[in-house]
């Protein structure tokens, strides 16, 4: 027994040297067609699709398949941290295991790892978990460290996937089975209004109640007008470094208006605790490809750019984000439609049925508070498209040729938020 416990440590600790080795290299790489280089000598295919970074952008076609000796090592080496790390996955041999690379990551690499059949080795009925290599050049957009450990905070809370294990350069967390995207089409069904405005506000409870709640994260400034200026810089910084690309943006216009916008988003604060400045934790980026249909009910994923903010930057990204379809298969491979905004009535709907959750009272859709609450995501919706469109220009700098339309993008997103401002303004 002892000789056996010795050599399952001795195995532990050469599988996380080499690995950690390798997404090493991986985290220094520059971010290319495909995002930066991984495990050891590996290439990404030379073709895929599927969910891309950051948005959760769609593009299209399947991942290749990768038949070469690279990929067999790195699948070795995926392999065989998930041995060592995994409870129950000990005495599985490689042969025991089936690794699969998932669509897109222009940043992450994420694989599916599996038992090839359910029987092998028992591994305490965990058959399948998602293995997630971390790449770098987003750094400007969001702290990475930070984004690990509130990912480890909401897996405690049952919030988040499982994060069974991580490491330098990688993360082993829950797979999410028989799970599906939230569909554009799908986003104001009133059933699935509901459900969304209620885990919104339960997301957002648990930053007053918990008692462990992260430091770094509660000690935070309000994201969304810290970011106006944060990536304002970096914006500028990549306009710099690639001014052609970013030529076709009115990139000076888009920064002239944060100073305005910053007031405006909280004038009129009459301090009650629900009518949308509220300082929480909030998941940042409530899209359709950020919210799975699992048998159980809705489940958000993708908390990378997740932060303190007030409370409105989350309904209002959601309403934004009825309008914009991030799963085309077409060029520029998103659809802006306008119409498909929520109507007057249904946001009052989603507000009623948050502030139902958040402040643990009955509050009926005709309710003062639900209106008062609708009336500041306006004012946010406006904050939501300033910064994905400077988002855009940075991403844009770094973007390979021939994939999502990043400025294209961008432009779309800053004729949106003068449309809206001028609608808004033109009521007030």
């Amino acid at each position: 027994m002892v000789a056996q416990v010795c050599r399952a440590s001795r195995l532990r600790r050469a599988a996380l040297r080499s690995f950690t080795s390798a997404t090493a290299t991986f985290g220094q790489q520059a971010c290319g067609t495909h995002g930066p280089e991984p495990l050891g000598r590996w290439r990404p295919p030379a073709a895929q699709g599927g969910f891309g970074e950051g948005r959760g952008v769609w593009r299209p076609g399947p991942a290749a398949a990768c038949s070469s000796q690279s990929c067999r090592e790195r699948d070795a080496e995926i392999c065989a941290v998930c041995v060592a790390e995994l409870p129950g996955w000990g005495s599985l041999a490689r042969d025991d295991l089936r690794v699969e690379r998932l669509p897109g990551g222009a940043s992450n690499q994420n694989f599916k790892v599996q038992l090839a059949a359910p029987a092998a080795g028992g591994a305490g009925g965990l058959n399948a978990v998602l293995f997630r290599v971390y790449g770098s050049g987003l750094e400007l957009l969001y702290d990475r460290e930070l984004e690990v450990d509130i990912a480890q905070m909401l897996s405690r809370h049952g919030v988040a996937a499982q994060v069974y294990a991580r490491g330098r350069g990688w993360r082993i967390e829950q797979w999410w089975h028989d799970a599906a995207p939230l569909l554009n089409c799908r986003m104001k069904e009133p059933a699935v209004l509901a459900q969304v405005a209620s885990h919104i506000g339960r997301l957002h409870r648990m930053s007053a109640i918990s008692l462990d709640f992260h430091h770094r994260a509660g000690a935070r400034p309000p994201a969304s007008l810290s970011r106006l200026w944060g990536w304002g810089r970096a914006a500028e910084h990549a306009a710099l470094e690639a001014p052609r690309l970013t030529a076709g943006i009115a990139l000076p216009e888009i920064l002239a208006e944060r100073t305005w916008l910053t007031d405006f988003v909280r004038e009129g604060d009459d301090g009650v605790p629900g009518t949308g400045l509220d300082v929480v934790f909030s998941h940042w980026d409530p899209q359709e490809n950020n919210i799975l249909l699992t048998p159980s009910g809705l489940q958000f994923i993708d908390f990378e750019y997740s932060d303190m903010d007030h409370q409105a930057f989350d309904l209002a990204t959601y309403f934004v984000e009825c309008g914009i379809d991030l799963r085309v298969d077409e060029y520029p491979y998103y659809k802006s439609t306008p119409s498909e905004l929520p109507t007057e009535d249904e946001r009052r709907f989603f507000c009623a049925a948050y502030l139902t959750e958040y402040l643990r009272v009955p509050v009926p859709p005709g309710d003062p508070r639900a209106a008062s609450l609708s009336r500041r995501t306006e004012r946010f919706a406006l904050a939501a498209h300033l910064l994905w469109a400077m988002w855009s220009v940075v991403r844009a700098s770094r973007a390979p040729a021939g994939g999502f339309d990043y400025l294209h993008y961008g432009r779309c997103r800053w004729s949106l938020y003068r449309q809206a401002k001028s609608a808004l303004l033109g009521k007030i």
